[in-house]
């Protein structure tokens, strides 16, 4: 193998290589943008919950609050005094709304723990996807640095006379060029 042939073919894998690295981390940095955007997405939602809950929790103390004022209401304006009457509703209502309280409390928790492991499994993915590029660009050097041997292995073998043409006369008389006895 003529120099010339030896430097392209050397420079080809060198080219080779470098564009297999480049393009592991390109994957590798549109696969992190990806993750990072999702991520953000999650955290969204997650404050988006946040608020419907804390607005939820608002409008039904509020009802609460408003149905309590129309009994006291309707037991001002009917002129009778059913205190009894009046604390059995007013305990049967704040029981109800400590559930009610309860329950939304209890959708957003479902909801943040959500959350949270979809950006567990998003940061672990993260963290694959940086193994694996850096696992890529190992196998391009090392794949680029074996065909660099080939090629060397190869012009060695070129630019080396053969077994055949030197220290052999043809004779057949064995080893050496035909000193000693044909072995």
């Amino acid at each position: 193998m003529c120099v010339t042939a030896v430097v392209v073919a050397a420079a080809a894998t060198v080219a080779s290589t470098a564009t297999s690295i480049g393009a592991a981390k390109a994957n590798a940095a549109q696969q992190k943008l990806m993750l990072e955007q999702e991520r953000k997405s999650i955290q969204d939602q997650r404050e988006a919950s946040r608020i419907q809950a804390a607005e939820a929790e608002a409008q039904r103390v509020a009802e609460f609050e408003r149905n309590r004022a129309a009994n006291l209401a309707a037991e001002a304006a009917s002129g009778t005094r059913s205190e009894s009457f009046l604390q059995g509703i007013e305990a049967a209502s704040r029981k109800a709304l400590a559930l009610d309280l309860a329950n939304i409390r209890s959708g957003l928790l479902t909801q943040d723990i959500a959350s949270m492991r979809g950006i567990r499994v998003n940061r672990m993915t993260r963290q694959a996807v940086s193994i694996s590029s850096g696992l890529q660009q190992a196998g391009a050097v090392f794949s680029g640095i074996g065909q660099l041997g080939q090629i060397g292995i190869a012009a060695s073998a070129q630019s080396t006379p053969s077994a055949a043409s030197s220290g052999s006369s043809g004779t057949g008389r064995g080893f050496g060029g035909g000193f000693g006895r044909g072995i």
